[in-house]
């Protein structure tokens, strides 16, 4: 476009600010929020993808035929790592890798840290840069220790940290030989304490590096460049064969190894990608109904400039002349859109960040993504709102453009109305995922778990907390006796798991009389004689746990699940491995509802089981405050070298949903965000609409319509698109939401009562918004209307 073109171009924007404003608005809001949820998206799509081998690194996995359906288990044997090498040659690298707690002691006070162990080759399978030391070699000392920045930072503060020595388990002293640089948020490893696995399984010990039997490490490969999992994978039948042959739980007939690649693990684990398309899709829609509030707000003033058009024309205006001018103007409002968008999202991402502690960082620059993002929605804005007056009008005859004939035609009409039915499709089926989602939210926080976790203190302790387990054991037991004098405590119990922090401990159950091939597999906890008690757990069958008995030791509770997995109608007095059963409790909810209760096992263990890891305390009074107070007293006086933590159990079944909390709040916002755009656009074109029908206004009213009457005119052509979006969006909210619900194991059932709700809300606010447009003039004096033009 020439200078000429240009000025013209911005005289004509500034001629219209109301139209302007509103398409400029529209789009910047939509922009900045793409650009947060692209981000966000990417961060979730994007899971370990920072390792530079992440496509060629997979973690084994056991796939079993259990009695209760396949299980996916990710823990394997210490030798399979050297076997599968030693057999597979597509196979470059791995390393072995579990985690476990340990007490880390620095002056004079301890703090329980999760330990990462691993095989010196873990730096040469990820990408896990060291900021101090040297990749190759910081595993190589049995005392070897490679820390995070923040433990470098926790632990030394602003000193050098490499060669300085902790101690852990009381006994072990290691060195520091590394410090980790900054590992990504979305990380499925992020590490704290890195040690060597031949500190606690010495290389030496044949026996633990043959054995077969104890399954707790994670295995992950590294495969050649070029070499295909899938090929492998069909390879490890004949492994699997070698090993264990063709019976038992490990046979053939009931286990497989499978290949999971590493950017996937995320996924699997928590449906990471489904929310991360959900809200790509969230994405799209804003931006496609910002750009059809353009377009139809575009198509509209073509209506009006179609006499602009013929006048240019008269005085030897070119088409492409009036081509280029048109898309000009879009391409103007769109360029002015896109650099408000940014500076919005600018601003909008640190509370997005803060919201949901995340580090999310915006750079257009130098982020491709970002950048093809703007350029995408500036082009695809700028020719759809400026296509139709460029080429469309530009074609009509001088004499036509003249004489207003656009004025009257429903070419422009019936677009705009389809474009709207578009946007409030999108807008429809926002609202409609937006209730179903906090829904089944609300449903999994407010369903029976058939446990009371109100006023239940819980602390994390156990004899592993003490040099001396039996000095622990007498600590404990009169920290308990003193908590037990409190006013307002009723019970204490210990256990090794807790509901909202269930420990992923499994056996293979043989009940009595099982005939099945396939084998039982069940969770095991340990619980003394007050853990149901404390928690409020209800026996359908047979007795709680008790120490007067000295063979109690050998008896062990099931939950429903597991009577039911058994083939029992009833359990008690029966024999599950060596114990017998001695009672059933009622399914209770240990973890979210999006899987299904699994049969548990739980064993009788007193105190002075080293399994034990909660000392779970419940309280009668709402009054916790001076409670907390006494305990943490009593706290300092069993081991004043640790600090007193806890929480409350329905806190920590709070917590299990922070993910599913986020997802609803991300969409509820974005969603709202859409329809607001929505009604932008229907702003700017009931404006335009009673512009152009302001004489027939005016006429009406003289021959006696009211108020109502005028209203309900002007707004009925804007409710024929709301109510056909309908249509649209509820067969394809109906298909998504019932796809996503899938993935929960308990469930609500879609209620077409939302449906109807959605579009009755869609509807109210552009009926709103189109009245409040509408009234100013509804309610003028018919004179003034009369006048108009």
């Amino acid at each position: 476009m020439s200078n000429t073109s240009w000025t013209l171009a911005w005289r004509n924007l500034l001629k219209h600010k109301t139209f302007v404003v509103i398409n400029i608005t529209g789009l910047a809001v939509a922009i900045a929020s793409s650009i947060v949820i692209l981000l966000y998206a990417r961060f979730e799509l994007d899971y370990d993808r920072f390792h530079q081998n992440a496509d060629r690194i997979h973690l084994v996995v056991k796939e079993r035929n259990t009695a209760t359906g396949v299980q996916n288990l990710q823990d394997t044997w210490i030798p399979l790592l050297s076997l599968m090498r030693q057999q597979y040659g597509e196979i470059e690298s791995g390393a072995r890798v579990y985690e476990g707690t340990s007490w880390v002691e620095a002056a004079n006070q301890k703090y329980l840290e999760t330990i990462t162990y691993a095989d010196p080759t873990l730096f040469s399978v990820f990408s896990f840069p060291l900021a101090q030391g040297d990749e190759n070699t910081a595993l190589e000392g049995v005392n070897s220790l490679v820390l995070s920045a923040p433990m470098a930072r926790k632990y030394f503060g602003d000193e050098n940290p490499i060669g300085q020595r902790l101690t852990l388990n009381f006994t072990d002293d290691f060195v520091v030989t590394g410090v980790l640089e900054q590992v990504p948020q979305n990380s499925s490893l992020r590490p704290d304490f890195i040690i060597p696995i031949a500190s606690a399984i010495a290389p030496d010990d044949e026996q633990a590096y043959s054995n077969w039997t104890n399954s707790f490490l994670f295995t992950y490969l590294l495969l050649e460049e070029g070499a295909d999992a899938g090929d492998l994978e069909a390879k490890l039948p004949d492994l699997v064969l070698s090993q264990f042959g063709t019976e038992g739980a490990n046979g053939t007939n009931n286990m497989n190894f499978r290949l999971w690649s590493l950017p996937s693990l995320q996924d699997r684990e928590e449906g990471s990608h489904t929310t991360a398309y959900i809200l790509l899709a969230i994405a799209f829609s804003i931006i496609l109904i910002a750009c059809v509030n353009f377009t139809n707000l575009a198509t509209a003033r073509a209506m009006e400039r179609s006499k602009e058009v013929g006048v240019r024309k008269t005085f030897g205006a070119l088409r492409g002349q009036l081509v280029r001018q048109f898309l000009g103007e879009s391409m103007l409002i769109s360029a002015i859109a896109i650099v408000l968008g940014l500076w919005l999202a600018g601003l909008l991402l640190p509370v997005f960040n803060a919201l949901y502690g995340l580090d999310l960082q915006l750079n257009p620059t130098r982020d491709l993504a970002i950048l093809s993002l703007l350029v995408g929605v500036g082009i695809l804005a700028g020719l759809l709102s400026g296509g139709y007056p460029a080429f469309f009008l530009s074609n009509f005859k001088t004499v036509e453009s003249l004489k207003g004939r656009l004025q009257s035609s429903r070419h422009g009409v019936r677009l705009r109305n389809s474009l709207s039915v578009i946007q409030f499709s999108f807008a429809i089926a926002l609202v409609i995922a937006v209730t179903v989602i906090w829904q089944q939210v609300r449903h999994m926080k407010t369903v029976d778990l058939h446990f009371d976790p109100e006023q239940v203190l819980i602390i994390e302790t156990s004899l592993r907390d003490f040099a001396d387990a039996e000095i622990g054991f007498t600590r404990i037991q009169t920290f308990k006796n003193a908590v037990l004098q409190i006013p307002g405590v009723e019970s204490i119990a210990s256990s090794m798991s807790v509901p909202g922090n269930f420990a992923n401990a499994n056996i293979f159950a043989t009940p009595e009389g099982w005939q099945r091939d396939e084998p039982l597999r069940t969770l095991v906890a340990g619980a003394d004689d007050f853990y149901f008690e404390t928690f409020g757990m209800e026996f359908i069958e047979g007795r709680n746990f008790s120490r007067d008995f000295a063979t109690e030791t050998s008896s062990v509770i099931l939950n429903e699940s597991a009577m039911r997995a058994m083939e029992w109608d009833t359990a008690v007095g029966k024999r599950v491995n060596d114990w017998t059963v001695v009672g059933v409790v009622s399914d209770y909810h240990y973890a979210t509802l999006r899987d299904e209760i699994r049969p548990i096992v739980h064993v009788y263990g007193p105190q002075e089981s080293r399994n034990h890891s909660f000392l779970s305390i419940k309280s009668s009074t709402d009054a916790v405050a001076p409670v907390l107070a006494r305990i943490e007293t009593l706290w300092s006086e069993m081991d004043d070298s640790r600090p007193f933590t806890y929480h409350f159990a329905e806190d920590s079944m709070e917590a299990l949903y922070g993910s599913f909390d986020n997802v609803t709040a991300i969409v509820a916002y974005f969603s709202l965000l859409s329809i607001v755009v929505a009604n932008l656009g229907l702003l700017g074109l009931s404006a335009y609409s009673v512009v152009q029908r302001t004489r027939e206004i005016g006429i009406r009213k003289v021959l006696g319509a009211s108020v109502a009457e005028i209203l309900f005119l002007l707004s009925r052509q804007f409710t024929r698109p709301v109510l056909l979006a309908n249509v649209v969006a509820w067969p394809l909210a109906w298909y998504g939401m019932s796809q996503w619900l899938q993935g929960f194991a308990y469930r609500i059932e879609l209620n077409w009562l939302v449906f109807i709700a959605a579009g009755i809300v869609v509807l109210f606010l552009s009926i709103a918004t189109v009245t409040a447009q509408s009234a100013r003039v509804a309610r003028s004096n018919p004179v003034e209307a009369l006048r108009y033009e």
